[in-house]
């Protein structure tokens, strides 16, 4: 497998709870390459061979500051290896991106008709808007209160005009963010398997399967809403608390293999970033995870200034309240980093070759 799944059996000596509280497997682990694929982009020493397989080349595109660029970029690339472009990305990047740039942009602009014409953003809207997927959501989110979110999943909303109206919108994004925080990063009503069980019948014990299956089904199809929703929250001072509650809180489950639902913490914490500025995060040091820190000064490029002022705050704390499980506050912002602008060095359990060949893609990246 190309992610470690963190497989445990009846003589592991490390204890169960500690690692699920503690995120330290699966989608962390891909979190933490996420950020290592960012961090080489933005400092422009990434190069395409880094990115070299499928995982990698999903999480490249989720990431990217400039969606388009690093779009034809990928093209590019794909066009040169004569590999054929959805066999080796997944279509729901394509969406979630596409839509991004549908909301902030607007349908008429440049870079919205630009991402349109291209045959690959079109046929991700196909793939993934139906009426069938459309009743899926309908179904999942029953008494939430929040139908019009549903034309995220119709083919119109991205093909017409006028068709996206995030100001009647927003009532029903706070209305499912509300419901995103209780039931996934909280665990109200979220399924749970029990994993001692599995491991007295099969002797082997996988923290991966931490969530049921129908729940994490209902993750996936409500991941497009959520980010959506976060997107639209985080353009007026109103939605400040619902981002800080989802940039502080881990999911209540295990994270899955591609890592998604810390990549919407991610967002939440740049939205409530530039909503708030630089000084109230200097309060948030102990809640929102060193991670994102690291990854707020990757993209908004925080001053010699401010590094010390985060530094200063921190040192005031035991370091332990203030590092996760790949980095710690101290350690990204700490004098010699800030001198050499050098990227901390990023532990990760994720290794992948650069041959797809060589092992089973995992689910997240065929949907």
């Amino acid at each position: 497998m190309p992610i470690s799944t963190g497989l445990m059996t009846k003589h592991t000596t490390i204890e169960l709870k500690a690692r699920i509280k503690g995120q330290t497997m699966c989608g962390s682990c891909t979190n933490n390459q996420a950020l290592k694929i960012l961090s080489d982009d933005v400092r422009k020493r990434l190069k395409m061979k880094e990115v070299g397989c499928s995982p990698y080349r999903y999480l490249y595109l989720r990431e990217a500051p400039e969606f388009i660029p690093a779009l034809n970029r990928m093209i590019r690339s794909l066009a040169q290896k004569r590999l054929p472009f959805f066999s080796e990305i997944p279509h729901k990047v394509m969406l979630f991106r596409g839509l991004e740039i549908l909301l902030e942009k607007g349908f008429d602009s440049p870079e919205y008709q630009t991402l349109l014409n291209k045959a690959s953003f079109r046929d991700a809207i196909v793939a993934l808007c139906s009426p069938e997927t459309m009743n899926e959501f309908a179904a999942a989110t029953d008494g939430l209160n929040i139908e019009q979110l549903g034309n995220l999943f119709d083919i119109e909303t991205y093909f017409c005009n006028n068709k996206l109206n995030s100001a009647v919108m927003t009532s029903e994004c706070r209305r499912l963010l509300e419901h995103y925080v209780s039931w996934w990063l909280q665990g109200e009503g979220l399924g749970k398997n029990d994993l001692l069980a599995m491991m007295e019948e099969t002797g082997i014990m996988d923290p991966i399967n931490d969530v049921t299956d129908a729940d994490r089904t209902r993750f996936a199809l409500l991941c497009r809403a959520v980010y959506f929703s976060i997107l639209v929250i985080g353009r007026t001072a109103e939605g400040k608390q619902l981002l800080l509650a989802i940039a502080q809180k881990w999911p209540a489950g295990v994270s899955f293999f591609d890592g998604d639902d810390l990549w919407l913490q991610r967002v939440a914490t740049l939205r409530l970033y530039d909503l708030e500025g630089f000084e109230p995060f200097l309060g948030y040091l102990t809640s929102i995870c060193a991670s994102n820190y690291y990854f707020l000064d990757l993209v908004r490029n925080f001053s010699t200034k401010q590094k010390k002022l985060l530094l200063e705050e921190a040192i005031r704390y035991p370091e332990d309240e203030t590092r996760d499980n790949f980095m710690s506050v101290r350690g990204v912002f700490g004098e010699n980093h800030c001198e050499s602008q050098k990227a901390p060095k990023l532990a990760s359990s994720l290794i992948i070759t650069d041959y797809d060949d060589q092992y089973d893609i995992p689910p997240f990246l065929r949907t």
